[in-house]
């Protein structure tokens, strides 16, 4: 037997009531909770739909949808990993990859001879952390804003906030700052070469480049699929 539009709304509301803020998520778990109910009365028609429900509940274990909102949430980070790393090597191998070059040669050019050279470096490394903290603060304000109106949420959107955090900590603070450091050292000691701002405009450039696929691109087409994938399903409240 098919259940209900009550029916399904119903479980929307149980699966909210069991912490499961994301929208797709959500979906996920109205969906197969609706298959295997309508399965359950099937075999057995003497049962009530909150018996059934019961029973297809406890078919989750003792975690109940946690542990599948946490499976979902890993393969999420790594699907975004996956399509950073996919992007930037389509990147590297088009014709855009001259403006990388370009931009590397820009910043190692004025490193050799500007008589500033500490305070371009210092620059630099302000560019490289700030315009990622910014597109962090910024996609935090949005997912909280979607909240606050009581807009659908995806777990796409929370995991790409989660490995964007992960990415700016690991990567590109300690990552830029090893690299500041050293050559702050070389200058600080006198053992500054051309090779050394060669490096240091190379890890810079690449980091600055990164960040549109991290922050934008990647971000937008995931979320994109996401919505598209979940909004036209049967069992949307």
């Amino acid at each position: 037997m098919k259940l209900t539009q009550k029916q399904i709304d119903y479980l929307f509301d149980f699966v909210r009531r069991h912490y499961v803020e994301w929208y797709d998520l959500q979906v996920e778990m109205v969906d197969h909770l609706a298959n295997d109910i309508e399965k359950i009365m099937e075999e057995q028609p003497e049962i009530s739909f909150e018996e059934a429900l019961d029973k297809a509940f406890k078919k989750f274990g003792a975690m109940g949808f946690m542990d599948v909102a946490e499976q979902k949430m890993n393969a999420l980070r790594k699907s975004f990993l996956k399509n950073i790393f996919r992007e930037f090597k389509k990147f590297l191998f088009s014709p855009r990859i001259l403006l990388l070059i370009f931009s590397i040669y820009i910043l190692y050019r004025a490193l050799i001879f500007s008589p500033y050279k500490l305070y371009l470096i210092i620059l630099t490394y302000l560019i490289i952390t700030i315009i990622p903290l910014y597109n962090f603060i910024k996609y935090f304000l949005y997912l909280r804003r979607k909240k606050k109106n009581n807009e659908p949420i995806y777990l796409v959107e929370q995991s790409i906030l989660y490995s964007s955090l992960f990415i700016y900590s690991l990567i590109v603070l300690q990552l830029s700052l090893q690299s500041f450091s050293k050559i702050y050292q070389r200058i600080e000691n006198g053992q500054i070469n051309d090779k050394t701002f060669l490096i240091f405009s190379l890890i810079s450039m690449l980091l600055i480049w990164s960040y549109y696929f991290v922050f934008v691109k990647v971000p937008q087409k995931m979320i994109a699929n996401t919505r598209q994938q979940y909004e036209n399903l049967r069992v949307a409240p």
